[in-house]
């Protein structure tokens, strides 16, 4: 399963159905809690934040988020289900659920 981080790191908010990090506050020397700057708060931090993407994350932005996903075959689905036509091959998804729960049960016990 394929998620979609790309768009939390574009908005700066999670995808939908996301869980939200639990924010806790700091503590200090003396072991008393203490909020930092805009914790709690959803305040984003302050503007004079720089933020630099290494060439390998630059590479991985210019593809895309969807570089792994067959356009037209996703279309055809759709069209199909629109339509009415669409299958389901019921045999199909139980042999490849059997096969994978076969595959992590023998690496299971490696």
């Amino acid at each position: 399963m394929k998620l979609d981080l790309m768009s939390e790191i574009q908005t700066g908010s999670p995808a939908a159905g996301a869980s939200k990090p639990i924010e806790r506050p700091a503590t200090g020397a003396a072991g008393q809690g203490r909020l930092t700057a805009g914790a709690g708060t959803g305040t984003p931090p302050p503007s004079s934040t720089t933020v630099t993407l290494s060439p390998q994350s630059q590479a991985l932005a210019t593809q895309g988020s969807n570089a792994d996903v067959d356009t037209a075959k996703v279309e055809s689905i759709k069209t199909s289900i629109a339509n009415g036509s669409f299958t389901i091959n019921a045999e199909a998804i139980a042999d490849k659920l059997l096969s994978n729960a076969s595959e992590m049960l023998s690496a299971a016990r490696r």
